[in-house]
């Protein structure tokens, strides 16, 4: 499911990889799968989804620092694009 996602993706098939990586993630709850799930959420233009999986992501203390470093970047940009209502 993971490389399948990782072809579609690259395709540009972002709801294809999505379906992909969300089921590779049921099955596995990997890091690496939580992370091109954010990114594919991030591409479908999905903030506040990419912003949740982003969270889960950013509270791993396993998290490689070049990975954690994409994922503070990734969360930077979508959580601006996220508001808050009042």
């Amino acid at each position: 499911r993971f490389d399948r996602g990782l072809v579609l993706f690259n395709q540009g098939d972002g709801e294809g990889a999505l379906a992909e990586f969300s089921r590779a993630y049921e099955l596995s709850e990997s890091p690496v799968v939580l992370w091109n799930l954010a990114r594919v959420f991030s591409a479908l233009g999905q903030p506040v989804a990419a912003v949740e999986a982003l969270e889960t992501l950013r509270a791993l203390s396993s998290l490689p620092d070049a990975r954690r470093a994409e994922v503070r970047a990734l969360f930077e940009r979508e959580t601006s694009r996220v508001a808050t209502i009042e």
